[in-house]
């Protein structure tokens, strides 16, 4: 399998699964709207008979309430990391196809001078920087760029080589 088919793949995946996360999302807000009504509903029903059974009412829809709002905020949270993993598998896709325009460049980082950065294309447009620039912080944009300008020694590249396995 390729990268490109692997990432494809994948996108199909997460595609799917966005599809059912936004279903749930929606059934989500139905079932809250619904348990809202019965909360209404025990209310008017219920206050004849009693404090105590609309006490009890109120305390079990308001329960059920407060458990569908978590549900519902962990079932956010899933749809926004699927989000972002579908917005990397789509960028990996494009690197596969030779399109980096979307990474950084890594210019913010060029030194005005240095002895071999210019030289080797290591920052802007089709850069060394920009071809394996998969960083979303600036600290590690600021990491990978310092790297870049300064040779490390053998052991620092051997821990590098390590720790990407």
């Amino acid at each position: 399998m390729t990268p490109g088919q692997f990432y494809k793949q994948r996108l199909g995946s997460l595609r799917e699964e966005r599809k059912k996360l936004q279903q749930r999302k929606t059934i989500f807000g139905i079932v809250r709207f619904g348990n809202i009504a019965l909360l209404i509903a025990a209310f008017y029903f219920l206050w004849n008979l009693g404090v105590l059974y609309l006490v009890i009412a109120a305390v079990l829809l308001l329960a059920i309430f407060i458990r569908l709002i978590y549900r519902d905020l962990a079932n956010r949270a899933a749809l926004e990391h699927n989000a972002q993993l579908i917005r990397v598998n789509e960028d990996e896709l494009m690197a596969t196809e030779g399109n980096y325009h979307h990474f950084a460049n890594g210019s913010n980082f060029a030194p005005k001078e240095h002895y071999y950065s210019n030289d080797l294309d290591i920052f802007g447009q089709a850069s060394l920087y920009q071809f394996i620039n998969r960083t979303t912080a600036e600290v590690g944009g600021l990491q990978l760029a310092d790297w870049l300008l300064e040779p490390a020694n053998t052991e620092h590249i051997l821990l590098r080589q390590e720790a990407v396995r």
